[in-house]
């Protein structure tokens, strides 16, 4: 006899989504305060991690594991080579650092997406990558992203396994390292009980939800997010 398969149950807990204000008090966090196992300072290699991560996620909706590393040891992970700058209408695939320099309003990063869950041959997203325009605005990810690429150069063949975004070191993202380093700045801006509802995946409900109020289509807000 044939049993009826079993239905999965999904025990995550609803996430809400982010928003700007958010972000804004993520960086308005004083020098010196103590957020879950770090002290916060402006300048402190864990801090610009965070919050390059989330102006980054914010404004582009990629997943967490889309930065992250994978069990596998497979190359799902935004590295640098998913990064094109395009200066004066001229993209660069490895750009110098007088390159990176010289940008300016009216420059941009295009940022291809990798493999995902979704999409896991690359045939869906690929094709379309996001495109941050460049400002002087501090939270601005185009201008932390060149920030980046000026602070740790990375030039060559090493951009096709240098991580986008990785831990001081070069060291891979995790989920069971993001997770608790997210809970406990929420906690510090919003408080225990509701950091709670807030996870990673809450980015990318925040753009889509910003997209939305803007008028964006729902299929182009499935595309994006």
């Amino acid at each position: 006899r044939r049993c009826p398969p079993r239905r999965r149950v999904c025990r995550r807990r609803p996430s809400r989504g982010f928003t700007m204000d958010m972000l804004r008090a993520v960086c308005a966090i004083p020098n010196g305060a103590r957020v879950g196992a770090h002290t916060w300072h402006a300048e402190s290699p864990i801090t610009i991690l965070v919050t390059d991560l989330m102006c980054f996620l914010l404004r582009t909706g990629f997943r967490l594991a889309e930065v992250a590393a994978r069990s596998s040891g497979e190359i799902k992970y935004l590295t640098r080579a998913n990064l094109t700058a395009v200066v004066k209408g001229v993209p660069y695939v490895d750009p110098s650092p007088e390159v990176l320099r010289s940008m300016s309003a009216g420059d941009y990063f295009l940022v291809t997406p990798p493999r995902s869950k979704t999409d896991e041959w690359g045939e869906i997203h690929c094709p379309f990558p996001c495109t941050l325009m460049y400002s002087d605005d501090p939270l601005n990810p185009a201008r932390r992203l060149r920030d980046a690429e000026l602070r740790a150069p990375c030039r060559g063949e090493a951009r096709t396994t240098t991580p986008l975004f990785a831990r001081p070191g070069g060291v891979l993202l995790t989920h069971s390292y993001m997770d608790p380093i997210l809970s406990s700045v929420l906690t510090y801006t919003i408080g225990r009980e509701d950091a709670a509802k807030y996870s990673w995946h809450s980015f990318r409900i925040g753009l889509a939800c910003a997209l939305r109020a803007a008028g964006c289509p729902p299929d182009v807000v499935q595309l994006i997010c």
